[in-house]
């Protein structure tokens, strides 16, 4: 294939899957009478940040705690805000009004974003039809689009940057994926997930002398330089107390991982609506209570054999995380980097405690470059999308009535914060009225659990095979 005509097909992709989202996203559901429309709680959150960081600027963490998302993504609604400010003649009102009509936009430019480093990636590291095929299918399978487009929700941003940190570490260009592990780690919290597959590929490139110990010392340079730029103005000190708490950089690092703990620390249950396999525990499932319209979470403190459920999950996550690690710090096949990466983003939808149905989300990128090659792997790319989509749609539509367990406060004195801020309506958000139809049935959960667990296994058994097709060559 022609260099011109591998980039006119790859172009036309682009721009498909940019009018697909724009026209998804922007246009009103006039028959509703809705003009601004998706997960309106999260969204009116966003809202509600942005007016925080409008009128506190740099000081909006100390101002409200309750922004729980790192600084990178608070970069991003203060462009919102620039960009509210420009169109609006002057107008605070109209402002705001044009922000919060843009709050789906850098998602969906995130999508673009993934396309491009999908295609760039499968180019180098498999062919350029693997290239085009990976592109098209991550902009056109359902649950990106409908993640970003549709409900406005800001996954894509994080993956954009997570995927950009591997391949740029797999391509031994430690220096800029450095960078983009931090811009990873400072806009979502699961960010930091790719450190499991970063570090096992950075200690064997040095272990191999692919890379010098000079390079790895300009790669902590790039590290702390860049956090101390994105981070330091915000000042995250201010969730700490303390002398070492209020050095800028240190007192920034300990202020973010106060804040990922308070995070994580909202929702100590089995499953947060994630169709995985804890669906199936607890003294009443929640496989069988969707069905009523309800989802009554069960906290992982229960125990089984005197362990809690959360144990189990870490644990079972952490012996994947090993087993990816002892595969990527003994070889240099970016496949298998490329696959160790999924499979760790797959277990951890699967395996833990407390995680979200949009967690799997994120995973679509890499799963985009390993499972492009191939066309059973296209299909369960495809297969898969459509199980996830089932979950997130069962959980974003129709009104589910969600039912917090009681919870007791952190023994470690961490604090929780909750968000109380204005309605969606006064935002005029309001939430796609889909019906959920079939996505609730206790027979489609199944199969859904089924399927992402299935996809896990199978992550697994290719990184395996990786090795052995290795040896034998």
């Amino acid at each position: 294939m022609s260099s011109r005509r591998y980039w006119s097909i790859l172009g036309s992709v682009l721009a498909f899957g940019l009018g697909l989202r724009l026209l998804i996203a922007f246009v009103p559901l006039g028959q509703f009478g809705i003009n601004n429309f998706g997960f309106s709680w999260d969204m009116s959150t966003f809202a509600d940040w942005m007016g925080t960081i409008r009128s506190a600027g740099l000081h909006a963490y100390e101002a409200d705690p309750s922004i729980n998302y790192p600084p990178v993504f608070a970069d991003i609604l203060a462009g919102l805000n620039f960009v509210g400010d420009l169109f609006s003649g002057g107008n605070p009102s109209r402002a705001i009004q044009i922000s919060v009509i843009l709050l789906k936009l850098p998602a969906i430019l995130a999508d673009l974003g993934i396309a491009l480093a999908v295609a760039y990636a499968a180019r180098r590291w498999y062919s350029e039809k693997a290239a085009l095929w990976g592109a098209g299918l991550y902009l056109l399978i359902p649950v990106t689009w409908y993640d970003s487009a549709i409900w406005g929700q800001v996954d894509s941003i994080a993956a954009l940057f997570m995927l950009l940190a591997v391949v740029l570490l797999v391509d031994r260009r430690p220096e800029l994926s450095a960078v983009a592990t931090v811009l990873a780690i400072l806009t979502k919290p699961q960010g930091l997930l790719v450190g499991l597959v970063l570090a096992p590929v950075f200690i064997g490139q040095l272990w191999r002398r692919q890379l010098s110990w000079r390079r790895a010392g300009f790669t902590v340079i790039s590290a702390i330089a860049s956090f101390a730029l994105l981070a330091a103005p915000w000042n995250l000190r201010s969730y700490q107390s303390g002398t070492l708490g209020q050095v800028p950089i240190i007192g920034d690092a300990f202020g973010l991982w106060q804040q990922a703990k308070s995070s994580a620390g909202l929702f100590q249950v089995l499953t947060a609506n994630a169709y995985n396999p804890w669906q199936l525990a607890g003294y009443f499932p929640l496989v069988g209570q969707y069905q009523n319209g309800k989802a009554a979470w069960s906290p992982d403190d229960l125990t089984a054999f005197g362990i809690p459920a959360s144990v189990y999950g870490t644990v079972a996550f952490a012996a994947v995380a090993v087993l990816v690690f002892a595969y990527l710090v003994r070889g240099s096949l970016p496949h298998r980097a490329l696959l160790g990466y999924a499979v760790i983003l797959v277990a951890f939808f699967d395996l833990p405690t407390r995680v979200h149905e949009r967690y799997l989300v994120q995973a679509f990128a890499i799963l985009a470059i390993v499972w492009a090659p191939k066309i059973w792997d296209r299909a369960a790319l495809v297969l898969l999308s459509v199980a996830n989509v089932i979950n997130l749609h069962a959980i974003l539509s129709g009104g589910l009535q969600v039912i917090f367990p009681p919870t007791s406060p952190p023994a470690d004195g961490t604090v929780i914060y909750q968000h109380h801020g204005m309605s969606p309506d006064v935002y005029g958000i309001a939430n796609v009225p889909f019906d959920p139809g079939f996505t609730r049935d206790e027979g489609v959960i199944y199969a859904v659990i089924v399927i992402h667990t299935l996809a896990l296994g199978y992550l697994i058994y290719q990184l395996v095979s990786s090795k052995r097709r290795e040896l034998q060559a």
